[in-house]
């Protein structure tokens, strides 16, 4: 049996694309969903600026928070 079926290797860019697909369909799918969700809380109709929320700012203040209590000094009873 030569040349036909799933054993066949593939080379080039059709070999590339079919040992990637994942890679190739989900990347830029992931970056689409991440765009969209930026673009929706830029609407000041959908979400007031007060109300925004990213994930950075929630990580550094909760950075801040522990190393605000890592560095105070402990009380003695």
């Amino acid at each position: 049996m030569s040349g036909s079926g799933p054993e066949q290797h593939r080379t080039g860019i059709k070999g590339f694309v079919h040992r990637n697909l994942v890679l190739l369909v989900f990347i830029p799918l992931l970056a689409s969903v991440h765009w969209g969700w930026y673009a929706l809380q830029q609407n000041p109709r959908l979400v007031h600026p007060s109300e925004r929320h990213y994930p950075s700012d929630t990580f550094k203040k909760m950075i801040k928070e522990k190393w605000e209590n890592f560095t105070k000094p402990k009380e003695n009873p």
